[in-house]
């Protein structure tokens, strides 16, 4: 628990200016008042925890999140692994999907593949169902939908989205999804 000091440019209880430290997922719980904050945070410092897929450790963007059971999993995602944007780097985007092993948040295995390569996508969880819906690859915007059961990893595919797209938003009412 952290309670935040409001105006401070230090809000966050993590070295988060110590360039070995990485963030890979954080999630912010609010709970009955505004000045108290469950922060999350799972760091990784170096690439022993996740490399599976190589540049991978290297942190990704606009990857998608699903947590069952006490285990986080975490899929897809992009980055630039050689050189930045702005030095002419290359965008890579990653399929695979990776899980929290054993009791320990900084130890992840790898747990599958997504169909494709994907980040920028409408990432939703219904139960123990992770939706995954339109996002974008190295060839463009998408518009397929795949739903994860969570329970073994198994992908099905369902009816593609009317058109494509990323950067989307999305969220559910009992069986539906909107997007």
């Amino acid at each position: 628990r952290y309670t935040p000091q409001f105006g401070s440019r230090s809000f966050l209880p993590y070295p988060h200016n110590n360039p070995c430290t990485k963030i890979l997922c954080c999630g912010i719980c609010i709970k009955n008042t505004l000045a108290t904050v469950d922060i999350f945070v799972n760091k990784i410092s170096s690439c022993r925890y996740i490399c599976i897929e190589e540049g991978f450790g290297k942190g990704v963007s606009a990857c998608y999140a699903a947590i069952s059971n006490d285990t986080i999993y975490i899929a897809g995602g992009c980055n630039f692994p050689e050189a930045p944007a702005a030095e002419g780097g290359s965008k890579r985007y990653y399929k695979g999907i990776f899980k929290t092993a054993g009791n320990s948040p900084l130890k992840w295995e790898k747990a599958g593949e997504l169909p494709e390569p994907s980040a920028y996508g409408v990432n939703l969880q219904c139960g123990d169902k992770w939706i995954i819906a339109g996002g974008m690859n190295s060839e463009g915007a998408l518009n397929n939908v795949y739903s994860i059961d969570l329970t073994d990893l198994t992908i099905e595919t369902l009816p593609h989205l009317p058109m494509y797209i990323d950067n989307a938003a999305g969220a559910t009412s009992g069986n539906r999804i909107y997007i």
